[in-house]
């Protein structure tokens, strides 16, 4: 008797592929195929990286907690929808349920589908806020999921989606998309930073990025209170990312050329 042997029915049988993840897997294999790299080459990449991975998982809960990507949004709510302000123009202390306002409240404008309870847990988990006698306080604008497994690991694949899909909608062949547009996609780099200025690099990208993105979360909060009722809408945002090599490579040039640029679609 003869057959065949799967390389998968070893591995650990988690959850099903969300559509997100299979949207990623589908964008991130039409741009290695486009590469030009080997079928065959993917493949034997794709099954022994899963079978590295898959050792690790099984230490991993069966059912990791999900991202909750309005969460972030809910913040941005808070500090800047005026019935959540205090007159000097600062946050409310928000109780968890009740009248208006409330965190019950603040997420139920966002989409009343929403679970108030799982999104307050969330964000006093990710430090963003913080219980004060009955009430709670908006600590920061922004929520950090570093540490933060599950949720961190949810994001990751959501990033990875979203740059995903903008990098394989500006490749297509014909056209960048069916209507004809490309999506905004820009990088700046440089072959030859040293290393020990890279904490100062950090530093100030954080600023910088911080004032870019906190302009932009105004601006899109802005057209979402716009949206007529029965609108079409779409999720749509930028991300900002810091990218750098493994290792380091060798000391500077004698006669160092330019090597720095912006470039993108």
């Amino acid at each position: 008797m003869s057959g065949s042997r799967t390389p998968f029915r070893a591995f650990n049988d988690g959850q099903p592929l969300s559509e997100l993840a299979k949207h990623a897997t589908r964008n991130f294999l039409r741009v290695l195929l486009r590469c030009g790299f080997s079928l065959s080459d993917v493949l034997l990449t794709v099954i022994e990286n899963l079978r590295t991975e898959n050792e690790k998982a099984l230490r991993g809960p069966a059912e990791p907690e999900q991202e909750l990507p309005d969460a972030a949004h809910a913040l941005t709510v808070w500090g800047s929808a005026a019935d959540y302000l205090d007159q000097q123009g600062h946050p409310l202390p928000l109780r968890a349920k009740g009248p208006h306002p409330s965190f019950t409240t603040l997420i139920r404008s966002i989409d009343p589908s929403l679970d108030a309870d799982a999104h307050l847990r969330y964000l006093v988990c990710s430090g963003a806020v913080r219980r004060s006698g009955r009430a709670y306080v908006l600590v920061r604008p922004l929520v950090l999921l570093l540490g933060f497994r599950g949720p961190r690991d949810f994001r990751c694949l959501r990033f990875l989606a979203a740059a995903l899909h903008t990098a394989e909608r500006n490749s297509r062949p014909a056209s960048p998309a069916p209507d004809g547009t490309a999506l905004l996609e820009r990088t700046a780099e440089n072959r030859r930073v040293p290393l020990r200025l890279l904490p100062e690099f950090d530093q100030w990208l954080e600023r910088e990025t911080m004032e870019y993105l906190n302009r932009i979360d105004a601006y899109l909060q802005s057209a979402s209170v716009q949206a007529l009722p029965h609108e079409p809408v779409v999720r749509a945002g930028v991300g900002v990312y810091r990218f750098q090599e493994e290792g380091g490579r060798g000391g500077a040039l004698e006669s160092p050329a330019s090597v720095s640029g912006a470039r993108g679609a």
